[in-house]
């Protein structure tokens, strides 16, 4: 399965969950990132980006480095720059908790459409 989450395109990961975190081994920034979003109480899906994805990335953002933290289908940025202004700027400005916020209340209304529309 890791092999396959390895050609897994980003805009699928990225339409799968409310906030996502796409880093590498060995990233300092992408520790730091993630250890402020877990303080600030904002889940995330971690994705250990293989050159693939990060190629897709960086077509996607411009960004050729990670962390690239996505909420709610945008890019937020890396660490403290790049994107909408960074990961922890926009934790200080409470506005990532919002994005996460509504991003997930989305993801769940379309669950139930699709569960409703299954069923």
């Amino acid at each position: 399965a890791a092999r396959r989450g390895a050609y897994t395109p980003i805009a699928e990961i990225i339409e799968a969950a409310p906030v996502v975190v796409f880093t590498s081994s060995d990233c300092p920034y992408c520790d730091e990132a993630k250890a402020a979003l877990h303080e600030a109480g904002v889940a995330f899906t971690e994705v250990a980006a293989s050159d693939w994805q990060r190629a897709q990335l960086t077509k996607r953002t411009g960004s050729r480095t990670v962390p690239q933290v996505v909420a709610g289908g945008e890019f937020v940025g890396g660490c403290h720059d790049g994107g909408l202004g960074g990961t922890i700027p926009l934790l200080r400005m409470g506005l990532l908790q919002a994005m996460a916020e509504r991003a997930a209340g989305e993801r769940a209304k379309q669950k139930q459409a699709a569960h409703a529309a299954a069923g």
